[in-house]
C-alpha cells in the first residue's frame, strides 16, 4: 500500500486526541484501515473523470431517505446541505442532476496548482452543479436571488485558518475551531439544513443518508446549526472511525500539539 507513511504522525496525533482511552495496538490498527480506505477514495475519485454517473448511481451508491430534498423543494425553501469529509465525498456532486434544485452550488477551497483545480473541478460537476471558492461565498450569497431552486453544499468539517477562526465548539472534548460561515446564509436565506451522512459499506460502495437539522424553536439561534453539525459529525466518526480524513491537522491550535 503506497500510501503508507503518510502524515504518519499527523494520524496518530489525531487518533491520540480523539480517542485518549484506546490502546495504542487498537489506534495503530485504525491508522492502517485509514491508509486502506484513503488509498480507496483515491481509486474511486478517479473514476470522476470517466466513469458513468449513472453506472455510480446504480453500482456503487444509495441515496437514504432522498425524499426530504423533494419536500424542502415543495415548501419553496433554499437549502443547505453540510457533510464531513468522510469517505467517499467526492462522488456525493454525481447526484447533481438528480436533485429537484436545478442550481447545486458546491463551495470548495481551490488547490494551488491552477490545472489540477481546472481538471477537478471540471470532473466534480461534470453532470451539473457549479463550484464557488470559498473566498467568493459570501459576494455570491448576497447577489444570488433566492429561490427554491438553490442547493448549498458545503464540506464544514476541517480547521479554518487561523485568521478566520470566529467560533470554536466542543470535538470529541476538545474546545475545536470550526467552520461557521455557512451560519450566515442559513440565518439570511431561511434556509432549511440538511446533514449528509456518508457511510461505507464495503469497498466502492457507499451510502449517503439526508437527515434534516432543525432548530429548537421557530428558527435558529446563531451558531446553533454549527453546533448541531458538529455533533453529528462526531457521532458518524464514532460509528465508521477509519473513514474520516486523520490526516488533516485538525487539531494545529490546541495548545501542547506539535504535529
Amino acid at each position: 500500500m503506497q500510501w503508507i507513511g503518510y502524515r504518519k504522525k499527523v494520524i496518530l496525533g489525531n487518533l491520540n486526541i480523539a480517542f485518549p482511552h484506546k490502546s495504542q495496538q487498537e489506534k495503530r490498527k485504525l491508522r492502517a484501515q485509514f491508509y486502506k480506505n484513503f488509498s480507496e477514495s483515491i481509486f474511486e475519485s478517479f473514476k470522476m473523470f470517466t466513469e458513468n454517473p449513472s453506472t455510480i448511481h446504480k453500482e456503487h451508491s444509495e441515496l437514504i431517505n432522498y425524499e426530504l430534498l423533494e419536500r424542502i423543494y415543495e415548501e419553496d425553501k433554499e437549502l443547505v446541505i453540510l457533510m464531513p469529509h468522510i469517505f467517499n465525498w467526492e462522488w456525493i456532486g454525481f447526484w447533481a442532476k438528480k436533485c429537484p434544485q436545478k442550481n447545486v452550488y458546491a463551495v470548495f477551497k481551490p488547490l494551488r496548482n491552477a490545472f489540477l483545480n481546472q481538471k477537478l473541478e471540471q470532473a466534480r460537476f461534470r453532470i451539473g452543479g457549479k463550484g464557488i471558492p470559498v473566498r467568493e461565498f459570501f459576494s455570491f450569497v448576497r447577489k444570488n436571488k433566492h429561490s427554491r431552486d438553490n442547493l448549498y453544499l458545503i464540506i464544514a468539517d476541517q480547521s479554518p485558518h487561523h485568521s478566520k477562526i470566529k467560533y470554536s465548539t466542543t470535538f470529541f472534548d476538545v474546545e475545536t475551531p470550526v467552520f461557521s460561515g455557512y451560519d450566515f446564509l442559513i440565518k439570511v436565506r431561511n434556509a432549511r439544513v440538511v446533514y449528509c451522512k456518508p457511510k461505507k459499506v464495503k469497498q466502492s460502495y457507499y451510502t449517503y443518508e439526508f437527515i434534516e437539522i432543525k432548530p429548537e424553536n421557530e428558527a435558529f439561534a446563531p451558531n446553533e446549526a454549527v453546533e448541531a453539525f458538529t455533533k453529528l459529525v462526531e457521532q458518524t466518526i464514532i460509528e465508521q472511525p477509519s473513514n474520516w480524513l486523520w490526516s488533516h491537522k485538525r487539531w494545529k491550535y490546541k495548545k501542547g500539539v506539535d504535529f
